[in-house]
């Protein structure tokens, strides 16, 4: 029974995670909050931008939506770099075998990295043709579209919380598209 229980504890640890304090915990999340702000606007700004005059006289603007995700990408490999960088690998591979876990193949890790690529791409293909704030509301929508498929592949059920947060997002969507 002890090596049950002391599996099911590893379990345990792996599942909850860290303890992260709650004013550091709001802290991470008003910063990402802001960042992502700043960033739908600072791209929205740069597409409207104007870079030079046609033959017929008209503003060109800078719409290289392509570009924009590749330097996006950059600044998310850096991070990755510091965090590789920065954590101690020897240590954590021992903690790994002692805890049982595998570590993911990086050929998985392609997988959503190539979605995500695509996702971003076509954000800011949309960012060229309509307001932030109707590209950001309709880019929410993947936390519903991840519920639903929760629901129906995984069979996982939502607490009142979850159904509270899917229902402002729906609202969200349903005025800024009334207001569009």
């Amino acid at each position: 029974k002890s090596e049950k229980r002391e599996i099911s504890e590893k379990l345990k640890m792996i599942r909850e995670g860290p303890r992260v304090s709650k004013g550091k915990y709001l802290l991470v999340l008003s910063g990402l909050f802001i960042c992502g702000t700043i960033d739908a606007i600072l791209i929205k700004f740069q597409d409207e931008t104007v870079v030079g005059q046609d033959s017929d006289g008209d503003d060109m603007y800078y719409k290289h939506p392509f570009f924009q995700t590749s330097i996006m990408f950059v600044g998310e490999v850096l991070c990755l770099a510091y965090y590789f960088g920065s954590r101690n690998v020897e240590e954590e591979k021992k903690e790994m075998e002692t805890n049982g876990v595998q570590p993911i193949p990086w050929k998985y890790l392609a997988i959503p990295a190539t979605f995500d690529f695509v996702a971003s791409s076509l954000t800011f293909i949309a960012l060229t043709m309509i307001n932030v704030s109707f590209a950001q509301m309709m880019r929410g929508t993947n936390v519903v579209i991840c519920a639903i498929f929760a629901i129906w592949f995984l069979h996982k059920r939502l607490l009142k919380f979850h159904w509270v947060g899917i229902g402002l997002i729906v609202a969200g969507i349903v005025t800024v598209g009334l207001v569009a």
